[in-house]
């Protein structure tokens, strides 16, 4: 199974923006992360159910022999290319 994510378009003032991606930057994240983590709280905060991963482990072996000892960040380019 694999978890499905939608794409959503927000207006964010534009000096929130920019301090969000900074905190992302110093905490070495993504924005999305960021910005997925704070509506969480928000929701736990507000009573709403926490919402759960479904588990999508795969069976295989692991790396490919190209990316065994590589840094994830290549695989990640490798995975997404611009899509970063």
């Amino acid at each position: 199974m694999v978890a499905r994510m939608a794409k959503t378009t927000i207006d964010i003032a534009d000096a929130l923006l920019d301090e969000a991606k900074q905190v992302a930057r110093e905490r070495g994240t993504t924005l999305r992360e960021l910005v997925e983590g704070g509506l969480r709280l928000e929701l736990v905060r507000t009573g709403a159910e926490p919402y759960e991963l479904p588990d999508t482990t795969v069976d295989g072996n692991g790396l490919t022999p190209e990316f065994v000892g590589r840094p994830f960040r290549e695989v990640l380019e490798a995975s997404y290319g611009d899509r970063l």
